[in-house]
C-alpha cells in the first residue's frame, strides 16, 4: 500500500494569461456601439413589414444604408428580420373570433416565411469560408433598437438576444 502524495504546484495562471491575446477583439467583449450608419432595427422592420413576406428579400432590408463589411450587413439584415418574425407572431386580442383564427393563420405562414428567408441568408453567408471573427461579427454585432424618448439609444448586442426572445 503506497502512500499518495499530492503535487503541491498550482496552475500558472500568470501564464496562461500572458498566452492570451491582448487586442481582443471579439464584438461581444467590444465597447463599441452599433455602427454609425445603421438605423434602428425596429424603423427598418417597419419599412419591410409593409411587403409581403413571401417577397422580401436581403437587399429590400439592406437596400440604402452602407456597411463596413458583409458580415456587418449580413447581421443587421438578420437582426431586422428576427425582429419582424418576432412582431408577426404577436396577434391582438379581438372578440372576432374568426379574424382571430385568420389572423393566427397569417402568422403562421408569415414566421414560417421568414423562417426561410432567414435560413437561406445564413446559409448562403457560410457557403463560403468565413473566418472565426465574421461569424462572431454576425451573430453579436450591437444595432439600435429603439431610442427611450430621453436621447439615450437602446442597443442589443447581436442577433443572438433576438433569438432568446421568442
Amino acid at each position: 500500500m503506497g502512500t499518495r502524495t499530492r503535487s503541491k504546484t498550482r496552475p500558472n495562471w500568470s501564464a496562461a494569461i500572458s498566452v492570451m491575446d491582448s487586442d481582443e477583439s471579439t464584438p461581444l467583449l467590444s465597447s463599441n456601439g452599433p455602427p454609425a450608419q445603421a438605423p434602428s432595427i425596429p424603423a427598418v422592420s417597419r419599412r419591410v413589414a409593409a411587403l409581403d413576406a413571401s417577397q422580401i428579400r436581403l437587399e429590400d432590408v439592406v437596400n440604402g444604408f452602407e456597411f463596413d463589411n458583409h458580415p456587418t450587413e449580413v447581421s443587421f439584415a438578420l437582426a431586422v428580420l428576427l425582429h419582424l418574425r418576432k412582431e408577426k407572431k404577436r396577434i391582438h386580442p379581438s372578440s372576432d373570433l374568426y379574424g382571430l383564427w385568420l389572423a393566427h393563420k397569417a402568422a403562421i405562414r408569415d414566421t414560417d416565411t421568414l423562417d426561410n428567408l432567414l435560413d437561406d441568408i445564413w446559409n448562403l453567408f457560410l457557403a463560403e469560408y468565413r473566418s472565426v471573427h465574421d461569424i462572431r461579427t454576425v451573430l453579436w454585432t450591437s444595432f439600435s433598437v429603439g431610442d427611450d424618448g430621453c436621447g439615450n439609444i437602446e442597443t442589443r448586442r447581436g442577433m443572438m438576444c433576438f433569438l432568446l426572445v421568442d
